[in-house]
């Protein structure tokens, strides 16, 4: 078997390293600031022992929090070199040790086999300062799969991953930094950069943003979801008060999330909720 694989480029970074704008990263941040800053200081300072940090949280924000982190300037000049593998519930394996093997070796064979890989990767860490950053592992076998690819030559390196599951970071005896949820005031400053781009909001719609902001617990994604709604509609406060109450009478997060959901469906034009089926039967 033999795996060809187009180059990978990070977030945030050309193919030679270079770091790129990445639109919106101001608004991505809103209530993030300060954990950025606390993480490159964990990843930073410390033992010389090979460390793993794991970010927890629910579901919203922990790839950009962990994208803001590996752009971080402290990040660029404190590693001799960086790698992002992107994860999901259905990936291979092989594949993402490539795109990873892609970023830290200066000219990887495109014919390399499956089974060589995972040890060529290892070998091109070998004795460097690393950063390698693993985007969503859900699952403990996922992690058990990977770890021992990643050499620890005591000289600083670091692994950082995000996860919903405190299983999995505490199985890879990482240092777990658990996310907060958005204050009431931070919920509102995002919900607004969501509609109005940076620009205020209209007063007539202020009081009622602000009911649905504080509404949403503090969930990052309930925020996104429901300002994604609410851009479908007329910003006129009649159409954002129906809106509202069907995200508001729920009892729950997951219902209100859900709730977002079945508004977005709506909203669709009708020739994009057929395909939005569609894609659902894919795992």
């Amino acid at each position: 078997k033999q795996i060809h694989q187009p180059p990978y480029i990070a977030p945030g970074c050309s193919k030679d390293g270079m770091q790129i704008k990445i639109e919106e990263d101001a608004n991505k941040l809103v209530g993030r600031k300060d954990a950025v800053a606390e993480i490159v200081g964990l990843l930073t300072e410390g033992s010389n022992q090979l460390k793993i940090l794991s970010i927890v949280g629910m579901p919203g924000r922990k790839t950009t929090l962990a994208n803001a982190i590996y752009k971080h300037l402290s990040i660029d000049t404190c590693f001799g070199v960086r790698a992002w593998g992107n994860l999901s519930q259905v990936y291979q394996k092989e594949t993402l040790l490539y795109s990873i093997l892609d970023q830290v070796h200066a000219n990887p064979s495109n014919d390399i086999s499956a089974e060589d890989v995972g040890q060529m990767l290892y070998q091109s860490l070998k004795r460097r300062r690393y950063l390698i950053v693993l985007d969503n592992i859900w699952d403990i076998e996922t992690w058990s799969g990977l770890c021992s690819i990643f050499p620890d030559d005591e000289n600083g390196s670091r692994i950082l991953f995000t996860t919903r599951s405190h299983g999995v970071a505490t199985h890879a005896n990482s240092f777990p930094y658990a996310l907060r949820l958005l204050s009431s005031e931070e919920s509102c400053e995002l919900l607004w950069l969501k509609l109005f781009n940076g620009e205020t909001c209209p007063g007539e719609l202020s009081s009622i943003s602000k009911r649905i902001a504080c509404s949403c617990k503090g969930l990052p994604l309930a925020v996104v979801l429901i300002a994604g709604a609410l851009n479908r509609t007329k910003k006129e406060k009649d159409s954002w008060e129906k809106v509202a109450k069907t995200f508001i009478r729920s009892q729950s997060i997951q219902e209100r999330i859900w709730d977002i959901l079945e508004e977005s469906y709506k909203l669709l034009p009708d020739h994009l909720k057929p395909c939005f089926w569609y894609l659902g039967t894919f795992p």
